[in-house]
């Protein structure tokens, strides 16, 4: 009778440690899919934060200045404070990484650029000069630089550290194609919202 009882039993109560080892593969893999799309996503919002402003600063710029040409300068300014802010996220948040984990620097990143993406997409203009919000654009742009620049040498980090030997390369690839949906994506959102106002 207890020998019938036993076989009764499911896999998991006879089995005790290999169900536990199952669990935790189980686990591991969430942990691991959980931390690849975490930076998949990532690398695809900043991508597309560095790549929005090549299209948008034209509208910007015929809305606020009556032209490209009449106020280039802070049409500069504005296109290339992200990327100045991108070289010093870079910089700095691979060592912030190493002092405080890579995921809570991750967050820290993404907290960045999502405050800054706000703030720039709430831009105006400051005071009297219709064209300072060109200035107010490039300020927010250099602290969504902050939060771009950092964010990838620590998707990369993450993305390799969480993968198996076998799977390293490909989820690397795949982290950083978003990239390239992101490229692709900026403006045909653009587009898409230009022929939706008129």
């Amino acid at each position: 009778a207890r020998l019938l009882s036993w076989a009764l039993r499911p896999a998991c109560d006879r089995w005790q440690p290999a169900c536990d080892s199952e669990a935790r593969l189980r686990q591991r893999d969430s942990a691991m899919n959980r931390k690849l799309l975490i930076s998949a996503i990532s690398n695809l919002s900043t991508a597309y934060n560095l790549v929005i402003i090549n299209v948008s600063h034209v509208t910007i710029a015929y809305q606020y200045c009556g032209g490209a040409d009449a106020c280039s300068a802070q049409v500069e300014a504005a296109s290339t404070a992200v990327l100045v802010g991108a070289i010093l996220g870079q910089l700095t948040f691979g060592y912030i990484g190493d002092c405080v984990g890579r995921s809570a620097a991750l967050r820290l990143t993404m907290a960045l650029s999502l405050f800054g993406a706000t703030i720039s997409a709430a831009a105006v203009p400051l005071g009297g000069d219709s064209s300072s919000v060109l200035t107010f654009l490039a300020l927010s742009r250099f602290v969504l630089g902050v939060g771009v620049g950092g964010v990838y040498p620590l998707s990369a980090t993450i993305a390799t550290e969480s993968s198996s030997n076998a799977e390293r390369g490909r989820n690397a690839s795949l982290v950083f194609s978003m990239q390239g949906v992101a490229n692709l994506a900026a403006p045909l959102v653009s587009w898409a919202l230009l022929h939706l106002a008129v």
